[in-house]
């Protein structure tokens, strides 16, 4: 397989995908062997205080169940307030 010369990034609205062009064509990358669509990754990021970071369906799972959690920015104790 030749090197790859560059990576693509689409972070669309609803899914997003990951490729790589070679000199001989371009590759989707597979995001997630157990999804639908393998190619593509829900558009959403989870990110907690308490450090977990998550993407595409696991963020909408957790989000489900700690959504209701959350603490509005303005009274978050990690704002820095001057």
């Amino acid at each position: 397989m030749s090197a790859p010369i560059a990576y693509g990034i689409d972070y669309g609205t609803t899914n997003s995908s990951i490729a790589v062009a070679y000199s001989h064509g371009v590759e989707v990358l597979e995001l997630d062997s157990s999804a639908p669509l393998p190619s593509a990754l829900p558009s959403i990021s989870y990110l907690h205080r308490d450090g977990l970071l998550l993407a595409g369906a696991e963020a909408v799972e957790q989000f489900a169940i700690t959504g209701d959690q959350r603490t509005m920015c303005h009274r978050c104790s990690l704002v820095n307030r001057v």
